[in-house]
């Protein structure tokens, strides 16, 4: 068995890169974020809302359960008997869930009482159905009684019993694609350490396919999300708010290791450079500092400064790793399957679908891509269609040529060598011989093709989001990031987005370049 050969530095360096920018879009919330991952304490308000509107809801529950016979007769002649099962039981998941909410904040007698309620209103509808409203009611009866007992004016507020509990405000705020970030780059972390002790692969092929397939899955599912963040743009959070007014009175805090959200306002820290510069700017700033932010004489209050609207410059570019990471490999995902697609097609037809594809290739190449583009994204409404789908669409609408061309070639190279005529004279269907022994020798420069494609596709969404017609405000990407400040004297704007920029495209082109010798027979080294 051959042994691989030792790994380039700068392939490893690529790799590395790129599966450290991946990791700093996929836990971005943990990273920066002005609320905290956990908080340990009363939260009053939820509490005191659940305790006022709980009885309300349970007596409503009450009088829907207490109709009488002739109107329960009445609404099943009618057909609309379901109805009233339905709205029992959406009524009675409201009141289960208020009373678990207020079960984590009061003493452990209540709270179990609450919790044994609350299982037992999720039966509530179905005992309904089944016509036995009595037993229905009981759960109710007793819950309301005990909340009474537990409301009542006479007993000191002061001994009301309220207790701790846990919470877990980033992962509550949690998206779908945000679980699927967190939970995806560990398992490509996985794959990728599993297929580096395969000693038959080459490490610089190993390293660079999986780093390129693996977080693009990874980050293509962001690109479809309708919103990346979420639309707050207050200058101060909620949670901040919470803990500075007593709202939640807090005896345990963890907070992220940047304090800050990536639209979190504050207008008094306006253009400030990195907080490791001691400048006469940020020594003489006067502000209150909320919880979770450093001092203000803090070397990493704000690591890589603040933009003109007081904005942490670091939190903003993690977050916009997203848009810009998930952008680009979407793109060179969507680009390099219409490619293969119309170039399979082109390479294997022949005839007039070849001459047709063929001519479809030179107009779009005869266009300029990026006048086109700006062209598109000028008249799309942002409103009907996502600004990042619109640049992903764009972009892989425009740059399919190039690897449609490339993979027809090779068709046509491969199906006049020995092995395939020899599948045809044997009878095998044209579309098993075009599967199975044409497009495996034929897609290795498409690879590498498409490789470099996601470095161009992240220099193009960062040229647009510059220009104004990628990802819109408040939402981050690097490019828009770049294009905050045109002004000398504001250097810090500019540099730490635009060295996120070369990096990700750097290591894609790296990694292309280790694919193109591992994948070309003509530059494999040829051992003793």
């Amino acid at each position: 068995m051959p042994e691989p050969r030792k790994l380039r530095p700068t392939v490893a360096l690529a790799a590395l890169v790129l599966l450290a920018l991946a990791a700093a879009a996929a836990y971005a919330p943990l990273l920066a974020n002005d609320r905290p991952i956990h908080a340990r304490g009363v939260d009053r308000e939820l509490a005191d809302e659940a305790r006022a509107r709980l009885p309300a809801q349970a007596a409503e529950l009450e009088a829907l359960l207490r109709a009488s016979e002739d109107e329960y007769l009445a609404r099943r002649r009618a057909g609309s008997r379901q109805s009233q099962v339905e709205a029992a039981a959406t009524l009675a998941a409201g009141v289960a869930a208020r009373s678990r909410t207020l079960a984590r904040h009061v003493e452990d007698e209540l709270a179990r009482e609450l919790s044994r309620h609350s299982r037992e209103l999720s039966d509530c509808a179905d005992r309904l159905a089944r016509g036995e409203r009595e037993r229905a009611l009981a759960p109710v009866l007793a819950l309301r009684a005990r909340i009474g007992e537990w409301n009542d004016p006479a007993r000191d507020p002061a001994r009301a019993g309220w207790r701790a509990a846990s919470r877990w405000p980033v992962l509550e705020a949690a998206s779908r694609s945000d679980w699927f970030l967190m939970l995806a780059w560990p398992v490509a972390a996985l794959l990728l350490l599993g297929a580096r002790r395969a000693r038959a692969a080459s490490p610089a092929a190993i390293l660079a396919r999986s780093a390129l397939a693996l977080t693009g899955c990874a980050l293509i599912a962001c690109a479809f999300h309708a919103r990346l963040h979420d639309e707050r743009s207050a200058r101060r959070s909620d949670w901040k708010l919470a803990f500075e007014s007593g709202r939640f009175e807090s005896t345990v805090l963890v907070h992220t290791p940047l304090a800050f959200g990536y639209s979190e306002t504050r207008p008094e820290e306006a253009w400030l450079p990195p907080s490791w510069r001691r400048t006469s700017a940020a020594a003489g700033l006067v502000l209150e500092v909320l919880p979770g932010e450093r001092a203000l004489d803090s070397r990493w209050r704000h690591p890589l400064g603040t933009d003109g609207l007081g904005r942490d410059l670091a939190a903003r570019l993690l977050w916009g790793a997203r848009s810009s990471l998930s952008v680009g490999f979407a793109a060179a995902a969507l680009l390099t399957l219409l490619g293969i697609a119309i170039g399979a097609l082109a390479g294997s037809a022949g005839g007039w679908l070849d001459w047709l594809a063929l001519r479809g290739i030179e107009a779009v190449l005869c266009v300029p891509a990026l006048f086109l583009a700006l062209a598109v994204l000028a008249f799309s409404d942002p409103q009907s269609l996502d600004p990042a789908l619109a640049v992903v669409l764009v972009i892989g609408a425009i740059g399919w040529p190039g690897l449609a061309r490339l993979l027809r070639a090779e068709i046509q190279r491969v199906r006049e060598l020995d092995f395939t005529r020899a599948a045809r004279v044997a009878g095998l269907h044209p579309l098993r011989v075009l599967c199975a022994h044409v497009l495996p020798h034929a897609l290795p420069p498409v690879i590498v093709a498409a490789s470099f494609a996601v470095g161009a596709c992240l220099l193009t969404e960062a040229a647009l989001s510059y220009l104004g017609l990628g990802v819109r405000p408040p939402l981050a990407s690097w490019g828009a990031l770049a294009a905050e400040s045109r002004q000398l004297e504001h250097w810090w704007v500019p540099l730490f987005p635009g060295i996120a920029i070369f990096a990700a495209a750097a290591a894609c082109n790296w990694l292309g370049e280790a694919l193109r010798d591992r994948l070309d027979p003509r530059r494999r080294e040829v051992g003793p």
